[in-house]
């Protein structure tokens, strides 16, 4: 997860009160540790999104989860990333994330973008 985030974007398509942006770029800084493998023997990030892609297309194909190979926490990763460059958008300014605690340590305006308020019966507990 990354330890900063900033985003920039804008409405212009449409003229509307949509708070997200229909173009948008974000920028997000990950600790040293996070270097994507080791380019050399074939780690790095896109042979991995490759190999990602035809295993998805294949369980597709066959209709089977039980042959996807995807971690429901790389599918958390990615849509923490979303909510991140959203976040930093809507507030106009970067974000300082604390990977450990998922969390913007000291922001609590940028904290409440990144959780909902659900309505009762379904609420989701605070410790899962």
């Amino acid at each position: 997860m990354p330890t900063q985030v900033s985003s920039v974007g804008g409405h212009f398509t449409f003229s509307d009160d949509q708070e997200t942006a229909n173009c948008q770029i974000a920028l997000f800084e990950f600790p040293a540790e996070s270097s994507g493998g080791d380019k050399s023997k074939g780690e790095g990030n896109d042979s991995y999104a490759r190999a990602h892609a035809r295993n998805f297309i294949e369980a597709v194909r066959k209709r089977g989860n039980a042959i996807h190979q995807g971690d429901i926490k790389e599918g958390h990763y990615t849509c923490a990333l979303i909510h991140l460059a959203n976040a930093s958008y809507r507030l106009k300014r970067s974000l300082v994330f604390d990977p450990a605690i998922e969390s913007c340590s000291q922001d609590a305006e940028a904290n409440s973008l990144l959780i909902r308020v659900y309505r009762a019966p379904f609420i989701v507990p605070e410790q899962v």
